[in-house]
């Protein structure tokens, strides 16, 4: 549901002091070209909140769109890409079993002043989750038989500060090319607690230290825009081994079949 928070027009000839401020986004607002729909949230001095959603991204930028809101302190928060996730007033949270989906999100704290007419909103879209390509290898070029699952204690991210949400989440990754090459999305992480998880026909094998591998690697969680995550596996009998990005300092886990 679409809530709007009307406001009287001004004229010309009265005090606008107490008028309200347009506010539009920058032609800037995209630059890692999200191609999704858009809900918006502002907040005004007051807690009044106006809401917009089913915006298409590519019509933000410029004049394509405007929202309105009462001068001094206000805030707004854009999520772009939400499907299966959850989109409160102050958070952002992934169903647990299910990939987190695409999201992109922008927030911005501003002030108006009672001269100002307009407020030109400068914060990028940036993507809140890391998209992982990993591939597996076998020296002895046997099939991949793992089941895998992804497990982590980071379910989501605040709508304000856009830090990460504890919380665990969990999902099975799925190979579409018959078992070598996966790709799919990780939540914005807080620690080093990520792990995946291997089976075996039905018997679980051991926990891999995902998170510390990436830690290692010198990956930031904290930059706004969270780039791509290019791991290697490697098996070979009793041997498992990930690589994670350029960090060579491969380690190596003991599984027992």
């Amino acid at each position: 549901m679409t809530l709007l928070i009307l406001f009287s027009a001004c004229s010309v000839k009265e005090d606008r002091g107490g008028c309200p401020v347009t506010v539009r986004f920058a032609e800037g607002v995209n630059p890692y070209g999200c191609d999704s729909y858009a809900g918006l949230l502002l907040t005004d001095r007051d807690g009044r909140v106006s809401r917009e959603d089913g915006i298409p991204v590519s019509g933000l930028s410029g004049n394509g769109f405007k929202m309105r809101a009462a001068k001094g302190n206000a805030s707004i928060s854009v999520i772009a890409g939400a499907s299966t996730a959850r989109t409160g007033d102050d958070e952002v949270t992934y169903a647990d079993g299910v990939q987190p989906d695409p999201v992109f999100a922008l927030s911005e704290a501003f002030f108006t002043n009672a001269g100002d007419e307009e407020y030109v909103v400068t914060s990028p879209l940036c993507r809140q989750v890391a998209p992982v390509h990993m591939t597996i290898s076998n020296p002895d070029g046997s099939p991949n038989t793992f089941d895998m699952i992804v497990k982590g204690e980071w379910n989501g991210f605040d709508r304000h500060t856009l830090a990460p949400l504890r919380g665990p989440h969990s999902f099975r990754i799925v190979s579409e090319d018959g078992g070598m090459s996966y790709d799919y999305l990780l939540p914005r992480q807080g620690d080093a607690s990520l792990v995946l998880a291997l089976s075996q026909n039905g018997i679980h094998l051991c926990d891999y230290p995902l998170g510390a591998g990436i830690a290692a690697s010198g990956y930031d969680w904290n930059a706004g825009h969270l780039e791509k995550l290019d791991i290697e596996v490697n098996y070979w009998r009793n041997e498992f081994s990930v690589k994670v990005r350029d960090w060579t300092d491969v380690c190596i886990v003991e599984i027992g079949f």
